[in-house]
């Protein structure tokens, strides 16, 4: 893997609402995001929208971070030596990430599978990070068409038994390739 690398200017948005009993909130933001470019990919983040936040149980939404790599540089014309790895937000560390409302925190985290048992980072402090491309032997790219178009789920969760102040409660994460 060569040392280059593209950062979108702002990934992966989390976003919690907080609901309790006649303390109606609102969510008033906008879903922005945005793209990265360079000669040979090309990406973008949907942000992870979680519901009403219920203290006794977790909360699930589901990111998606898509893009296309044209072909590579030939050590790895497929461009399946492509890693994503995603920042740590606001609070500086992987665990646990940490959505703000003002000063009010709500912790969370992304995860690199269904089962949320790896918290998708960058690799250091035990977490992991996700090939964009996987090309198997039939030549089709994993969870893709044969082209080098890419659609990966990063999986949030909102841990329960967390003392919340009502309100919008948002992080931003970087999402970083590097080939």
């Amino acid at each position: 893997m060569s040392a280059r690398s593209l950062r979108a200017r702002s990934g992966v948005i989390a976003l919690a609402l907080i609901n309790y009993g006649v303390l109606p909130c609102t969510l008033l933001c906008p879903l922005i995001a945005s793209t990265a470019t360079a000669a040979s990919c090309s990406f973008s983040a949907s942000p992870a929208i979680f519901g009403p936040y219920d203290n006794t149980l977790n909360e699930m939404a589901v990111a998606t971070i898509s893009g296309t790599c044209s072909k590579g540089d030939p050590a790895d014309p497929d461009m399946t030596g492509a890693t994503l790895t995603l920042s740590t937000g606001a609070s500086n560390t992987f665990n646990v990430r940490q959505m703000t409302k003002g000063s009010d925190r709500l912790e969370y985290n992304l995860y690199t599978s269904a089962a949320r048992t790896i918290v998708w980072g960058d690799g250091t402090a035990g977490t992991g990070t996700v090939a964009a491309l996987v090309l198997q032997s039939n030549g089709r790219f994993l969870n893709h068409n044969s082209s080098r178009n890419f659609a990966i789920p990063a999986y949030g969760r909102i841990p329960g038994n967390q003392d919340a102040v009502p309100g919008a409660y948002s992080d931003t994460i970087t999402v970083t390739m590097s080939y």
